[in-house]
């Protein structure tokens, strides 16, 4: 990498943010890096050397100069052990046309870097700026103790939802907020993971409104920008609360300007996010961005909301990928089916495996038997983020039914949430409030519903009895395929819920389908 050579007409177009990163983590890792080593691996000129030498030394402070010969790592300005450190009075000599260029030419790492940079690593971070929209006119508007109550109880929302998701959250900067995923520890899924913090953050907003006082109709909204990359991670500065680690790198750069970009309540992704998380949340591509600080136009994407199974239309034929050696599987599958229409008596069917085994695939081969027909099908995701969360699978459900946008307020999700259910039979004056409770949306001034004076056992029981009822209605009307994946992360609530559909199955055409992995066990 660093004895490669480059044409004239390729240092002519050298990225000047790229090399200032590769000299840094260079710095980080080896502790210092000779000016005539810059020029042979970049071809920078004097006045680009130069430059460079300015926004270590002078501007990020984290380099001194030697002898006029060579960079060395020094945070803060404070040069390393043993190293004397001076200011050239005259710009680095040039290289000699007859000096050969070094195949490589790293600086030895000295112990007393090691010492001093326990932690510096390169690696990918996936990280989330969320800031409080409009919160100028906010502050404006509002006593400074009542700003103070706001901006407290919105960095505790964020913070909660961060941690459900294993964020981290890095630094408060009055109402933005800096969270790192993927660090102190990577799990694989870390751009998944800060999408779904997002989601959550958005989700919150609305109890936060209820808990903060508004004057002349204000509404709180955050603006969340997401962007994953190679960073380096260096030792700890500050002191005190202010103590944090060090990120350097395009990608928390990225991720504010994201930030900056989004309108209110939404998220906006960078394309490396979109690229790890596509396949599991809707997205809406809003071409390309100049963001400012960015050197090239940047492809940003808005998320919408979980990618589900039954919203999006099969893109292979079940021929492309042909399950082998699960012709049995497949025939129990489709045989239960048969029978759950032609009879007009339910199924259950349990499907345990491994994960990455295929079970989603055999459900797959039903889903799209159902879809072919004309049939209802609806799929109830359980997530390892909510084994905690009451009913989590089916609220999702509910979502996705009545059409919620990450833009409703609460009284345009009520209105959504009320027509969908006028649509059923078992619409009553409870059954509103009842779904209206479970989903966290408070009932309208003279919306014409009583509010629920129940205890917590007899809401409970009220509220699973009318999700049992919902669905029973639907499978009466014409048969209906229901799959219940993942069923090793549900909550208590939802096996209740299951336990109660399973009891009534024999009576109504309703096939469920549950995948689960090996160590949950069925009531």
């Amino acid at each position: 990498m660093w004895g490669a050579k480059i044409s004239r007409k390729a240092r002519a177009v050298v990225n000047f943010t790229r090399v200032l990163n590769e000299v840094l983590w260079c710095l980080v890792t080896e502790g210092g890096i000779s000016y005539r080593r810059i020029k042979l691996s970049y071809g920078l000129d004097d006045d680009a050397v130069e430059e460079l030498r300015r926004e270590l030394i002078s501007i990020k402070q984290v380099a001194v100069d030697v002898d006029g010969e060579r960079l060395v790592w020094a945070p803060q300005g404070q040069p390393l052990a043993n190293e004397q450190a001076t200011r050239p009075r005259q710009p680095p000599p040039p290289l000699r046309a007859a000096e050969p260029a070094p195949i490589l030419a790293a600086s030895p790492r000295t112990p007393t870097v090691a010492r001093d940079l326990p932690g510096a690593e390169r690696r990918q971070l996936t990280m989330m700026f969320c800031d409080l929209a409009d919160s100028t006119r906010l502050s404006a508007q509002l006593d400074p103790e009542e700003m103070g109550d706001v901006i407290r109880a919105y960095q505790e929302m964020v913070s909660e939802a961060v941690r459900r998701f294993d964020g981290f959250v890095a630094k408060f900067m009055g109402d933005g907020i800096l969270v790192y995923f993927g660090y102190p520890y990577a799990q694989g899924n870390d751009a998944e993971r800060a999408v779904h913090s997002g989601l959550a953050i958005i989700e919150a907003v609305p109890t936060l409104n209820r808990q903060v006082e508004r004057r002349d109709g204000m509404r709180l909204a955050v603006r969340i920008g997401v962007a994953t990359g190679l960073v380096v991670v260096g030792e700890t500065i500050g002191e005190g609360a202010a103590r944090e680690k060090t990120v350097v790198g395009e990608t928390p750069n990225l991720a504010a300007r994201l930030q900056a970009t989004a309108g209110p309540d939404s998220i906006l992704i960078s394309a490396a996010t979109h690229d790890i998380v596509g396949e599991v949340f809707a997205c809406e591509e809003l071409g390309a961005h100049v963001l400012k600080g960015i050197a090239a136009p940047v492809q940003v994407w808005r998320v919408t909301g979980l990618r589900e199974a039954e919203d999006v239309e099969f893109d292979t034929s079940a021929g492309d990928f042909p399950l082998v050696g699960r012709d049995e599987e497949i025939g129990l599958l489709r045989r239960a089916w048969q029978q759950t229409k032609e009879e007009a008596h339910g199924q259950v069917v349990f499907i345990s495996g491994e994960p990455g085994i295929g079970k989603s695939s055999l459900v797959d081969t039903l889903r799209r038997a159902a879809r072919d027909e004309g049939l209802t099908r609806m799929t109830f995701h359980c997530s390892p983020y909510h084994t905690n969360s009451t009913l989590h699978p089916v609220i999702e459900h509910f979502r996705r039914l009545a059409g919620w946008q990450p833009e409703d307020d609460s009284k345009a999700q009520f209105a959504k949430l009320e027509q969908l259910l006028s649509g059923f039979k078992s619409y009553s004056q409870e059954l509103v409030p009842l779904l209206a409770a479970l989903m966290s949306v408070p009932l309208p001034e003279r919306s014409g519903y009583a509010a629920l004076d129940l205890t917590p056992e007899q809401l409970k029981e009220r509220t699973e009895d009318a999700l049992v009822a919902l669905s029973l209605e639907e499978a009466e009307r014409r048969p209906v395929l229901e799959v219940w994946e993942d069923v090793h992360w549900a909550d208590p609530s939802t096996l209740d819920v299951l336990g109660q559909l399973i009891d009534q199955v024999p009576t109504i055409p309703l096939l469920i389908v549950l995948t689960y992995r090996p160590e949950f066990v069925p009531r």
